[in-house]
């Protein structure tokens, strides 16, 4: 099974910021910035006050969870967050737990958290994720409650190593950077399966052919007849079908 931990950047950038088009067309380069402030080394332990102040922001299409758990009467300690899928804890799936520890712009710096859905929960299909601070009791949820999600999990880079790698990184790096994950997650993924999404309704073979705007040419004018594009909708079928 493919590791995203080194990737999840990629799909935060793109769903937090609504990149996909914005990435298309213009020669930038973008990614989260950190900052060296509010750094929490240690774990809170037995000094937890009781009192949570937490939220899950938002899930990736790839499942990385972000948000913030903090006390706010002990914010130079760092609070462990415990994930369930599919119900609260007593009913819902045990999915692990990460350390709310993160250094990342904005108020909560230094307890922000990230945490992988397992690959088992990123089928395709819709389900939801919990989040606990400290400890699994009900008074102790992270806000807003269950989130529900539709997540998915990269299985066939062995077809985008083929023609459709050889033609980005001949003719789309320059502008993009994209790699494999970052396709994926972004235009190959927009829309979602499950939000309307096809071989030949998604955002990279829409651009290739034409049928949408795209600053840097087109290149399947006769569109899925085309080799590259014929090349796309083998990958996404290798993926979602």
């Amino acid at each position: 099974m493919l590791n995203l931990s080194k990737y999840f950047n990629i799909g935060a950038a793109l769903l937090a910021g609504g990149l996909f088009s914005l990435a298309f067309n213009n020669c930038a380069k973008t990614g989260e910035e950190t900052s060296a402030s509010n750094v929490v080394i240690n774990d809170i332990g037995s000094k937890f006050s009781g009192t949570l102040s937490s939220n899950i922001n938002y899930v990736t299409v790839l499942g990385t969870v972000w948000g913030y758990a903090l006390d706010p009467a002990n914010t130079g300690s760092s609070l462990k967050v415990i994930f369930y899928v599919d119900g609260v804890v007593g009913t819902g799936q045990l999915a692990g737990e990460v350390q709310a520890n993160r250094v990342s712009p904005g108020p909560s710096s230094g307890h922000y958290f990230s945490f992988q859905i397992p690959a088992r929960f990123l089928d395709g299909k819709a389900h939801s994720i919990y989040a606990y601070g400290f400890d699994s009791k009900p008074a102790l949820l992270v806000k807003p409650g269950g989130v529900n999600f539709t997540g998915y999990s990269p299985k066939a880079e062995a077809v985008f190593n083929g023609p459709v790698r050889s033609f980005v990184q001949s003719r789309c790096t320059n502008c993009h950077g994209w790699d494999y994950l970052g396709l994926y997650s972004g235009p190959l993924l927009n829309p979602t399966p499950a939000a309307g999404g096809s071989a030949s309704n998604n955002l990279f073979f829409r651009k290739m052919a034409g049928l949408t705007g795209h600053a840097g040419g087109t290149f399947c004018p006769n569109g899925a007849s085309d080799l590259f594009c014929a090349e796309i909708q083998k990958w996404y079928n290798a993926e979602f079908n």
